[in-house]
């Protein structure tokens, strides 16, 4: 396992293939030390001027999620619902599925397999 100390993680934004919600393409590892960078970016696009509030996170390349990674992604679904919107999840690892059904969170999320579905759910 990665040290946290060192995490990497890296952060595309584009946008949607039809133009609407934003892609938020995460490789690495989304643990306490790169939480902030990921909530940052998702703040600043949901600030853009015209931004759909609804937001594509993209996990095929993600490696690992800790407890305050999925935090992360609790609250920023609320930041997204809040101004109208909502968080949609792309290829979320299935090895970490059964921990957010511990916590009770999972029905709060939009999972989807591809960018492509969840652009359909976002219009």
């Amino acid at each position: 396992m990665t040290d946290p100390i060192e995490a990497p993680l890296e952060i595309e934004v584009t946008p949607s293939p039809d133009g609407g919600s934003m892609v938020v393409e995460v490789t690495g590892d989304l643990v306490a030390t790169t939480v902030p960078r990921l909530r940052h970016v998702i703040e600043e696009t949901l600030k853009a001027p015209g931004q759909d509030p609804n937001i594509v996170l993209d996990f095929n390349r993600v490696v690992h999620i800790d407890t305050p990674g999925l935090a992360l992604l609790y609250r920023m679904n609320e930041r997204c619902r809040a101004v109208g919107g909502g968080l949609t999840i792309v290829a979320f690892p299935k090895r970490f599925s059964d921990l957010i059904k511990e916590l009770h969170i999972d029905r709060h999320f939009r999972f989807v397999d591809t960018v492509a579905a969840a652009t359909r759910l976002s219009r």
